[in-house]
């Protein structure tokens, strides 16, 4: 269920705070020599950063190609890496020092985290102080966080802190209730007790399990006693929960059906949404206009403008486990497919990635070539807006998607979009430096296509591909 939408996070992280930066500006408390040393540091090439962070522009006041059309080299992509790091060392300060906190390493892609190696072992850059959060239990020893980011500036001498979250011991848990029942911790001590128990100390699961012992009528404010009161011996013989998923999928299946039908879309459109894409995907009264409203009086959703956003990815991935495991691919084929339908050329570049990304979920049901040749023309357009935002590493995902869907007649029967793929994918292969991946994926073309012109891309990207291998081993 992870995305693969290519909204990067560490360019949104510092478009967020260009915009705090703004907000300052208008106040009068600008910050002139900062700008000056970033206009210093990322000189002539800062175009691309300009694109990535909107915000980043409007304080430079600096006219630079922003349109989503302007084409990203290749190579851009450690050239995108050396313009980041040149702007971090510019913000970052003896006076103002710069702290970057990323939550859920566990599912940073390669490229994020090549980035963040980089910024954290640059020995020019000062004054600064990454923080990150991941959950020890998903990441094991081959997981790209440890191999790519923690092993390697540990190799390089960096000083890495690890400080463990673990669970609350009872004592705190019998101050929590306390407080939120305003009652002495004496009479709660019982409760803290089976509830800590029950949750193992985990502060979200605890209040997630207290919400739910109160909708059951378990735990209730007694208007006679005045006080918050409750049956310890029901609550002891609960049902023990492995997870807090597991509890928020039980208490979502109490729902309605179209409330929990709801919940499933919204799962399946990722961390954050358009609120008019429920609108195009359900059909008649499959979800209750009050749908998103019930959400976020229930917790699950807020509202920021026009996008919906969950409340935390747990009760994301409750929502998703509403959906039988053998129904999700046909789930997310019907969502991939209902939008697309309902998608006007104009909305479409805002809406094409959870287009793509759930058909191509439910790639495996479609069984004519017709179809196939349609998805693999959107995986294209996918790929090519990706490497266009300078995520390499999805925009290869949606190249080769895009490949395994044509039919073994295609080089006869779609040829355009047999080449143009080819093309796609030797140049995010060659950028993502897979050249084992290139070297097998342009034998074809280099056979198939009808002339030089049609090859020569494919040779271009091969030769810097082979070039820039011979330069690695040479040094």
């Amino acid at each position: 269920m992870s995305e693969t939408r290519p909204d990067t996070v560490l360019f949104t992280a510092l478009n967020s705070f260009f915009g705090q930066i703004l907000e300052e500006d208008a106040r009068g408390n600008t910050d002139m020599s900062m700008r000056w040393r970033i206009h210093d540091a990322i000189g002539s090439g800062n175009n691309i950063l300009l694109k990535l962070i909107p915000n980043l522009q409007k304080w430079m006041d600096t006219e630079g190609d922003t349109d989503e059309d302007a084409n990203v080299k290749v190579g851009s992509s450690h050239r995108l890496q050396f313009l980041f790091c040149q702007l971090i060392g510019a913000i970052a300060s003896r006076e103002h020092p710069l702290v970057l906190f990323l939550d859920d390493l566990q599912w940073a892609d390669e490229g994020t985290l090549d980035i963040m190696r980089m910024a954290i072992t640059d020995q020019d850059i000062q004054h600064f102080l990454f923080l990150g959060s991941y959950r020890d239990n998903e990441v094991s020893s081959s997981h790209p966080l440890s191999v790519n980011l923690l092993s390697a500036i540990q190799g390089q001498g960096i000083k890495v802190v690890p400080i463990k979250v673990g669970p609350v011991s009872v004592g705190v848990c019998n101050t929590l209730l306390s407080e939120l029942l305003c009652l002495p911790p004496s009479l709660v001590r019982p409760l803290a007790t089976v509830v800590h128990k029950k949750t193992g100390g985990i502060i979200m699961f605890i209040i997630r399990l207290l919400s739910s012992l109160n909708d059951k009528g378990d735990l209730r404010y007694s208007f006679n006693d005045r006080r918050w009161t409750y049956d310890l011996e029901e609550i002891s013989v609960k049902e023990v929960y492995d997870d807090v998923v597991s509890l928020m999928t039980d208490n979502m299946k109490n729902l309605s059906p179209k409330m929990m039908f709801g919940l499933k879309v919204a799962a399946c459109l990722g961390s954050k949404f358009n609120a008019q894409v429920i609108d195009k995907i359900k059909k008649d009264d499959e979800i209750e206009d009050t749908f998103l409203q019930e959400c976020i009086n229930l917790g699950f959703l807020r509202i920021s403008g026009d996008t919906c956003v969950w409340q935390h990815d747990q009760i994301q991935q409750a929502a998703y486990d509403l959906i039988p495991p053998s129904n999700r691919d046909s789930f997310h084929l019907m969502i991939g497919s209902r939008l697309f339908m309902a998608t006007s050329a104009s909305e479409m570049k805002n809406l094409l990635f959870s287009i793509v990304d759930n058909m191509n979920m439910g790639q495996c049901l479609i069984t004519e070539q017709e179809r196939k040749d349609e998805l693999a023309e959107l995986n294209l357009d996918a790929g090519e807006k990706a490497l266009r935002q300078s995520a390499f590493e999805s925009c290869s995902k949606y190249i080769l998607t895009g490949l395994s869907l044509l039919g073994q007649d295609s080089w006869q029967t779609k040829y355009d979009l047999t080449l143009k793929l080819h093309e796609a994918a030797s140049e995010a292969l060659f950028v993502t430096g897979d050249h084992a991946q290139l070297l097998q994926l342009t034998s074809a073309p280099l056979v198939k296509a009808r002339s030089f012109e049609d090859k020569l891309n494919i040779y271009n990207n091969l030769v810097r591909s082979l070039a820039g291998k011979f330069v690695r081993f040479m040094y």
